[in-house]
């Protein structure tokens, strides 16, 4: 055996004794056949191509042979130095013709080329081993020895020696090129002659010092010495160019380079050309440092010392990037790698110069700004991931940008952008850019105008105050930061990784359009509590059950801002920004029809198989949770749930939003501003003829808003200024659409109809004249009816909403319980003069007009009768029912046909088919002047609970027929039952729930019925949660469970275990509310109220 050799992986190959130059012969032929098969000078199999041949010529065994032989089956034998060397056969062309090129004569052009050639694959071999050891001296000392010990050192030492001769000209080469392409770039990027000059300057001094770093390489690897190359490579990874400082992170700079153009002639053809060289070259006297391949996290970190000129070979492997070769890492293989292979690494445009100011990160200090914006309670704000910053207009906030160096404002230009939709413009609002003042005057804010300045400066941190116009549109805007020299305003960095921002309504700034300028503590009702109620039952048996609103329930202003999006019809407008405009578009976006999609679909059919019963909802959290998890309408809901949803969306985007309800709410259909209703000469009602309608009661919303456009000549605030009722509720169209409002009060109250926005139907529904007419028989025309009664006082009856206390409404009442008026404001004096007044007279009169409705002031004459309703009547109990006829004349009268009804109706008023609950009727009845006489009806449990829906309303109704007047005497009146409450208790006392402890609710429950409840569930809402072993289902922010039924007059005590929600941090109060719902009657509810100990 003549030596050993190891191979490319480290491990040891024998081969026969043939001499290296004859072993190399045979090389040539099959390390030139595998590299033509991949001629990719960086391909990782080109490598591995040049290690396998290097090893099957060291190897020369008869198993690789006898390989090679099967792989070439037209191979045939041939004798040189003393043994059989394979050879192809004329028939193995495509071998053939790989391998004849190296029988060329020597000392031709060809041959020297094919030489130095086999030079290059076999010198780029040996640094391949050498860097896959432990260094390049340790394994050339250890090659040398296992050489020396074969015989082979003479012959050894000479070929290192020329190939060290070599490889030093290709660097010196190598230098010289980067010399050029560093002139070529400096020629592109100058703009004048001094600018040319300093970049000349710069690129000697930057080539001086690659002299002196590459002699000191050189003179490092002549000595040997591993320790000082191990010092000086860990030198050149964490030492940063000295002298210039100023050295941009490549890592990061990647989406700058795309977006800036090439300062200078913009000659992209030429850039192209350059590209390799610009990402093997830093220029650090200019800034301009060329990213290479794809530029790993270490190599980030690197930058050579005094130099800045980095080279980098296409795609670095790990272990190059471990073990650089010193003196070598310039080769020639690595000069010459082709540009096309890596063009799509290279930025698309030249990278920012090195003196513009870059943006590392922002603060936007959410907690500082949330405080003082009023919006810390939004469950956005305070979540660990992704928290989002929430303001409100026409207030200042602030934040906090960090750079790559001081900002000076001698040198630098700052510019803060606001969009909002895809094609922002400021032409209509969508699209704010101003430049930071420098200034410390308020001038930034003024005139209505976005503006920004400067905070403080703390080194290379610069806090500035962002000032948000009070008209800006109401929404999320996109912010984005740039910066610029002041003497180049064409090279622009621009931060754009700043979180969307949500913009609102500011009721308390003066410049706002909703700014609220009555007592402002009342904006912590109107704005900040996510707890208040909604009144139900009849005027003169008033009740009143919780609603959650959760406006600041994470999700919940997500949604708000897609309905808003929604609203208008996905497009973004300066509109947005007006709160009259985002009031009535809300109103109509809130419930759905089939022409027009939005989020609550209305139901008085009693038939909600297919979706949820209006009265089973508790909040809005879960109507607003389950929209957007379904991306459909919600079913179903009705005026009160409609209004609580509104009254939620409203105070999510910062306009002051309360629910009231209107007991005793005309419906007028016809838009006669009267209540009318048809009959005929017997008081049965015409069928031909559609009546208009009075309901229970009626819930709607008032939002505040400032409206100095309807009265100029008025202060600046305008006399129509204030609350302006607003109706989600699908009544009537408006306009085309299911939409109501928002109209003002004072226009209301006045009867100004020509306001507009619904203030018509609005005045209906508060005082409107109640009539009811009579059409003569053989008559079919409108003009001949005849006025049988009117009433100026059925319509708009105890107007109320929340008193603004910004607490939860504690406990529930159900109609005619006397605490219920604790925590109720009454507010009809807002809507109308008081009754029988002359203000409110003028007022039907002005709203009336001429025509059909003047008739009602003509004084009817009769007989008169009163109603007596029953004291509050619980569900499951008999009630009697009482008229009163009188004769105020001074003749008697004969009454005939004198009937006293009961019917069931909905809250609405609506009669619920034609069967009568209890019915009595008197064929004659004599009165004498001035004599009254009584008439009572009893009513049956069994009767109203088969009859009637869950709303438990009834219509009272007495009627009779005067002999001798065709004008028949008549007179309705509604009627509700009431329902047990549900009692809730905490054992350990409420005071002592602390923050993230579990506690127990102790739940009674009593049937007052005398049959079953069955198919009862619990249903439990607010902000807490039953534990998981209770075993409750949860869907869109409540819990439901099903629980046993309940005996008649039985009482039934439920524990349940549950835990509080933690946020908000800043709230401690905590309502919730639970719910037993069955088939038998109206739901029983009960609310608890506590705030959390720290």
């Amino acid at each position: 055996m003549y030596g050993r050799y190891r191979n490319s992986t480290g491990s040891s190959r024998s081969y026969a004794s043939e001499p290296p130059w004859a072993t190399d012969y045979f090389n040539r032929a099959t390390n030139i056949s595998n590299n033509n098969t991949n001629n990719s000078r960086h391909n990782n199999g080109r490598r591995n191509n040049v290690s396998h041949g290097r090893t099957v010529a060291g190897n020369g065994g008869a198993a690789e042979r006898r390989a090679a032989n099967t792989r070439h089956p037209g191979y045939t034998g041939y004798r040189y130095g003393g043994r059989t060397w394979p050879r192809p056969s004329f028939r193995d062309y495509d071998f053939w013709a790989r391998f004849r090129p190296y029988a060329a004569p020597h000392g031709t052009d060809s041959h020297r080329e094919r030489e130095r050639a086999r030079r290059e694959n076999r010198d780029r071999g040996d640094r391949r081993s050498r860097m896959e050891g432990k260094g390049e001296r340790g394994r050339g000392l250890a090659g040398r020895t296992e050489i020396e010990e074969t015989g082979g050192v003479e012959w050894k030492r000479k070929q290192e020696e020329q190939n060290g001769r070599q490889e030093r000209e290709e660097e010196e080469k190598t230098r010289r090129e980067d010399r050029d392409r560093v002139d070529r770039r400096s020629r592109m990027e100058g703009k004048g002659e001094r600018k040319e000059k300093e970049e000349e300057r710069a690129g000697r001094e930057n080539r001086d010092r690659g002299d002196r770093i590459m002699k000191e390489k050189i003179e490092i690897e002549d000595e040997g010495n591993r320790e000082e190359i191990g010092k000086v490579r860990e030198d050149e990874r964490k030492n940063s160019v000295e002298g210039e400082g100023n050295r941009e992170e490549i890592g990061k700079v990647r989406e700058d380079e795309r977006k800036n153009s090439v300062a200078g002639e913009g000659n992209r053809e030429e850039i192209g050309k350059v590209r390799e060289d610009e990402r093997k070259n830093s220029v650090e006297g200019e800034g301009n440092r060329e990213e290479i391949g794809k530029v790993r996290e270490d190599e980030r970190k690197n930058s050579v010392e005094g130099e800045g000129n980095r080279e980098e070979i296409g795609k670095v492997r790990e272990d190059e990037r471990k073990n650089s070769v010193e003196g070598e890492g310039n080769s020639e293989e690595e000069v010459r790698g082709p540009v096309e292979e890596e063009r799509d690494l290279v930025p698309e445009e030249a990278p920012l110069a090195k003196n513009v100011l870059t943006v590392k990160s922002v603060n936007l200090h959410i907690l500082q700004n949330t405080k003082e914006h009023k919006t810390a309670d939004y469950d956005c704000t305070e979540r660990a991931k992704d928290p989002r910053l929430v303001v409100r207009r026409g207030q200042v906030f602030i934040m906090t940008l960090t750079f790559q160096r001081p900002w000076s404002s001698q040198d630098d230009d700052l510019f803060v952008q606001f969009s909002i939709g895809d094609e922002p413009s400021e032409k209509n609002g969508t699209l704010e850019k101003f430049q930071l003042s420098e200034t410390d005057s308020t001038r930034y804010k003024q005139q209505g105008r976005w503006g920004a300045k400067i905070a403080k400066q703390d080194g290379r941190q610069l806090s500035i105050y962002v000032y948000i116009a009070p008209d800006a549109i109401v929404g999320e805007w996109e912010c984005q930061v740039s910066t610029a020299v002041v003497t180049n305003s064409e090279e622009v960095f621009t931060y754009t990784a700043i979180p969307d921002i949500y913009v609102l309504f500011n009721p308390w700034c003066s410049e706002d359009q909703v700014h609220y300028t009555e007592n402002p503590q009342d904006l912590n009702e109107y704005v900040l509590n996510e707890y208040g109620c909604v009144f139900n039952g009849m005027a003169d048996y008033i009740g009143r059950k919780p609603w959650f609103y959760g406006q600041f329930q994470d999700g919940i202003l997500e949604v708000c801002m897609t309905l808003l999006r929604m609203a208008f019809d996905l497009e973004i407008s300066k509109d947005m920004g007006d709160a009259v405009t985002v009031a009535r578009k809300l109103s109509r976006i809130i419930n759905n029809s089939a022409k027009d999609p939005g989020l609550i679909t209305g139901n008085w059919s009693n038939n909600y198989a297919d979706g949820t019963s209006p009265s089973t909802w508790k909040g809005s959290v879960q109507i607003l949770l389950q929209y957007a998890r379904t991306k459909t309408a919600v079913k179903y809901g009705q005026c009160w749930v409609f209004s609580a949803v509104l009254t939620t969306v409203c105070r999510a985007l910062g306009l002051p939003c309360r629910s009231l309800t209107n007991y005793e709410s005309a419906h007028d259909t016809d838009k006669t501003v009267t209540i009318d209703s048809y009959k005929d000469e017997n008081g049965e009602d015409l069928p031909e003829f559609k009546s208009d309608s009075i309901w229970n009661y009626h819930c709607w919303n008032d939002v505040w808003i400032n409206r100095p456009d309807l009265d100029s000549t008025s202060s600046s605030r305008g006399r129509y200024s204030g609350w302006h009722a607003l109706d989600s509720t699908p009544q009537e169209q408006s306009g085309g659409r299911y939409q109501c409002g928002p109209s003002p009060h004072k226009a209301v109250k006045s009867g100004e109809l020509s306001i507009g926005h619904d203030t018509g139907f609005i005045f209906a529904e508060v005082n409107g004249e109640v009539c009811t007419w009579m059409l003569p028989r053989g008559s079919a025309s409108r003009a001949d009816l005849k006025l049988l009664s009117r009433d100026a006082h059925a319509v708009g009856k105890q107007i109320s909403t929340k008193t603004a206390d910004g607490q939860p409404a504690r406990g529930i009442y159900n109609p005619g319980a006397r605490d219920v008026h604790h925590q109720r404001v009454d507010i009809t004096h807002l809507y109308k003069h008081p009754e029988g007044s002359e203000e409110e007279r003028a007022a039907l009169q002005l709203a009336v007009g001429r025509g059909l409705g003047a008739k009602i002031f003509e004084t009817p004459g009769g007989v008169s009768v009163d109603l007596v309703k029953p004291e509050s009547v619980m569900i499951g109990t008999d009630f009697l029912f009482t008229a009163i006829f009188s004769n105020t004349g001074k003749e008697g009268q004969m009454l005939n046909n004198v009937t006293l009804g009961v019917f069931p109706i909905d809250y609405r008023g609506e009669r619920l088919g034609w069967d009568k609950v209890a019915y009595i009727k008197m064929e004659e009845v004599e009165l004498r002047p001035g004599e009254s006489r009584r008439f009572e009806l009893p009513v049956s449990h069994r009767s109203y609970q088969k009859l009637c829906d869950k709303s438990m309303s009834m219509m009272l109704r007495a009627a009779a027929k005067v002999k001798g007047d065709d004008k028949p005497v008549t007179k309705m009146e509604k009627f509700i039952l009431s329902v047990p409450d549900l009692k809730l208790e905490v054992p350990s006392g409420v005071d002592r729930i602390q923050r993230g402890h579990a506690f127990t609710v102790v739940l009674v429950i009593s049937n007052p019925l005398p049959r079953p409840l069955t198919s009862c569930r619990l249903q439990i809402t607010g902000p807490a949660s039953p534990l998981p072993s209770q075993g409750f289902s949860a869907e869109d922010g409540s819990f439901s469970k099903k629980i046993k039924d309940i005996f008649p007059s039985e009482t039934s005590v439920l524990n349940v275990d549950m835990q509080a929600y933690e946020r908000p941090y800043l709230n401690n109060t905590r309502q919730i509310e639970m719910s037993v719902i069955s088939a038998e009657m109206p739901d029983m509810e009960g609310t608890l109220t506590f705030k959390l100990q720290r």
